[in-house]
């Protein structure tokens, strides 16, 4: 009895439901599928299933919404994951901030550390070449260090011995030029550490890629400013120990940063090292110094460096040309600096805007074409009379196409390295150590032969042959790049 009436109260129940539906069919556009979901539940439970009847309902009444959780934890991950990629770029940048306050710090400290032993100028350049072979010496050699132990480990260990050596340095003047040597040594690892961790992960993101290695060169730029602005005045309350001991506290703290908050690998990717063998550093060698493209670009871009170190000369330029003192001609060489900057964010933004290879190539020709006309303008202002210009006009015009040769030429400096050692896979660090290797050994050549044609025949032939050589060097660039380009690209 029990039984009958439950199931004479479950149709009962069922036949309201149906009425209700009906009635909601003719007011409302969305009941359809209510409707359709209801008359299944009747079919299946009767009353049995009343409760989850009304439940389909409610949830029902704004139209089917399952697939909505899913997208937004779709977006939240590529958010978040948008996110972790911004911070890897600030943390590598910060790294690379602390590695250059401590590789500039001894610019400071040298006439402070020479006054102090009676040594002048020959002691501070007998310490500063051999700091120098440390910094080109640590090019050939890191990158095979690099690829071994991996970019992150390399960066954070190699920053704790800069670190000590700075230490070190505070606490002793015996083998002081050992010492700097070791910091430029340990230092030369860390553009390569962190080109080649941003490159694995823009593998497939060429215009973001060109946005890190941006960060990257401002933090540069930024950490060399700040050092030799902060610096004379941290001087004046401290001695020069005391200041070595901070850029030793600067650089653990970008060994901590790098090894605590920077992935090598993007998250899910294993990382790869190359063991330390002879037969893998000859098989490397192979694949680099082998390469003809290697050969292109590594000369195309040590003319190119040429361009970037060009300040050495020309605090010297504006004096002999304009008669101003000393203190303003050397500020006057932050044209170079500027220019740099200038340079590389324009370019960046101006390059990964050109659809194709053929829009990428023309833009890199007239960069470098009017990079060599500045040069070329410079030589035509070291030719004119003495007094033909007023002195101050004449500095304007120097800084001005100085930095314009800067700006032409800066993003072919910092961005095409990396681009190139994409195209060597696991051999990309061995690759952008050696190309900033081939511009150390071939820089200091051109610079001491340009230091005889300005003692000889003058300025003005100087900065033709420069200008000659930024011609020599984009013309072999563009001849390598469309290749590696078109490759990527199709990829």
């Amino acid at each position: 009895m029990s039984r009958l009436r439950l199931l004479v109260v479950g149709l009962l129940y069922a036949l309201s439901g149906q009425q209700g539906a009906a009635f909601g069919r003719s007011f409302t556009p969305r009941a359809k599928s209510a409707d359709t979901l209801v008359s299944s539940i009747v079919v299946r439970g009767g009353a049995r299933n009343g409760r989850s009847r009304l439940k389909t309902m409610a949830t029902s009444s704004d139209g089917p919404s399952v697939a909505k959780p899913k997208k937004e934890v779709v977006l939240d991950k590529k958010v978040q994951a948008k996110e972790a990629v911004k911070k890897l770029d600030l943390f590598i940048a910060m790294t690379y901030f602390c590695n250059t306050v401590m590789f500039m710090l001894p610019v400071i400290l040298l006439p402070v550390i020479g006054a102090e032993n009676g040594g002048g100028a020959g002691f501070v350049a007998a310490i500063a070449s051999v700091a120098t072979l440390g910094g080109a010496s640590g090019k050939f050699v890191n990158g095979f260090i690099c690829q071994a132990a991996g970019a992150k480990i390399s960066s954070a260990l190699y920053l704790m011995a800069s670190s000590l050596c700075c230490f070190l340095l505070s606490a002793t003047t015996l083998n002081m030029g050992l010492l700097l040597a070791g910091i430029e040594f340990c230092a030369s690892v860390q553009w390569t550490a962190s080109a080649v961790i941003l490159t694995n992960h823009y593998k497939n993101d060429p215009a973001a890629l060109a946005q890190a290695i941006t960060l990257l060169s401002l933090s540069s730029t930024a950490g060399g400013l700040i050092t030799k602005v902060a610096g004379p005045v941290l001087l004046q309350y401290m001695s020069w120990q005391q200041l070595a001991r901070v850029g030793g506290g600067v650089g653990l703290l970008g060994a901590l940063t790098m090894s605590q908050l920077v992935r090598q690998q993007p998250e899910g990717v294993p990382a790869t090292t190359t063991p330390l063998e002879f037969k893998s550093i000859f098989a490397t060698l192979g694949r680099v110094v082998g390469s003809p493209l290697f050969w292109l670009a590594g000369v195309g871009h040590s003319m190119v460096m040429l361009a970037k170190t060009s300040d050495k000369i020309l605090g010297s330029f504006f004096q002999e040309a304009t008669g101003l003192s000393s203190s303003i001609c050397g500020g006057l060489t932050l044209s170079i600096t500027i220019g740099m900057v200038v340079g590389l964010v324009t370019g960046s933004k101006a390059f990964f805007k050109q659809d194709g290879v053929p829009g990428k190539t023309s833009l890199l020709k007239r960069r470098y074409g009017l990079g060599v006309l500045s040069a070329f303008v410079l030589a035509g202002l070291a030719a004119l009379p003495t007094n033909k210009i007023p002195p101050l006009p004449l500095a304007g015009l120097i800084a001005l196409f100085s930095g314009s040769m800067a700006t032409m030429l800066s993003f072919q400096y910092y961005q095409l390295p990396p681009i190139i050692a994409r195209s060597f896979g696991q051999d990309q660090a061995v690759c952008l150590s050696f190309l900033d290797g081939i511009g150390y050994f071939l820089a200091s050549p051109i610079w001491a032969a340009t230091s005889s044609i300005v003692k000889g025949p003058g300025w003005a032939p100087a900065w033709v042959m420069l200008g000659g050589l930024f011609l020599f060097g984009g013309t072999l660039m563009l001849k390598a790049l469309p290749p590696i380009l078109k490759k990527q690209e199709a990829k």
